[in-house]
């Protein structure tokens, strides 16, 4: 969320990564001013994990301010970085970190941003890497919120409280009953054959076309051509962003 963050958005940052932690999940953010350093202390009052991404080197803090954040999140946690010892911040290295973010993710929670923020671009990877995307309603009249109603408006699911965002990701932590049962049957059809291998990777959760390119082994052409014959099969059905589910 912004670095310029309203009381209303430290506050609600605070509660749903408390909340998230002491469920036993972990809390990514970047460790930036603003909502992420309130997600991060959230996840500590939780007595949880929580993972924090740098856009520099590891052993770079910044803002120096968090310096004791970090030492806190060490402590029970982890401090991740894909660029080299000593590399210091700069603009351009923190779409990466964003892109790595939303990575380490189940499910990204945009709780304050502007209507072009940087949190959006967080948003942007969390789509193509196939992850639910959440937002925090806000008070219609303050700039920080225009950004996560208009993700609302474009399909987000909401984050009310903590249960919203619970709730969907323990949803997808197995198959609905009677799920499972048919994928078996559809993968046991076509066992041995590469539509097959497509037919085991697929399920109601949207997987993205590189993904399925990556688990397979197949080449992106071949897996092209299935995906329109199992298309046209009515045995998958596509998403935007090239995202692939089982049909029902």
């Amino acid at each position: 969320g912004s670095r310029r963050a309203t009381a209303y958005g430290k506050a609600a940052a605070v509660h749903l990564a408390k909340e998230v932690a002491a469920n036993g999940m972990v809390v990514v953010s970047g460790l930036a001013r603003g909502i992420d350093s309130a997600a991060h202390k959230g996840a500590l009052e939780g007595k949880g994990e929580t993972w924090a991404v740098f856009g520099c080197g590891v052993d770079v803090v910044y803002p120096a301010e968090n310096q004791r954040l970090a030492d806190s999140i060490l402590e029970r946690g982890a401090l991740l970085s894909e660029f080299t010892p000593g590399t210091t911040p700069e603009a351009q290295f923190f779409p990466p970190r964003n892109r790595l973010i939303s990575g380490c993710a189940r499910g990204v929670v945009v709780v304050e941003a502007a209507e072009r923020s940087g949190a959006l671009i967080t948003v942007d990877f969390a789509l193509e890497q196939g992850r639910e995307v959440f937002a925090v309603p806000g008070p219609i009249f303050s700039a920080m919120s225009k950004g996560t109603h208009h993700l609302l408006r474009q399909g987000a699911m909401i984050a009310a409280g903590i249960e919203d965002i619970l709730g969907e990701v323990r949803m997808n932590d197995q198959p609905p009953v009677g799920v499972q049962d048919r994928e078996e049957a559809d993968a046991g059809e076509e066992e041995g054959t590469d539509r097959g291998k497509i037919m085991a990777l697929l399920s109601d959760l949207p997987l993205h076309i590189d993904q399925i390119t990556l688990r397979s082994e197949l080449t992106p052409e071949n897996i092209a051509l299935i995906l329109l014959e199992l298309e046209l099969n009515g045995k998958v059905m596509p998403l935007p962003g090239q995202h692939f589910v089982l049909a029902r």
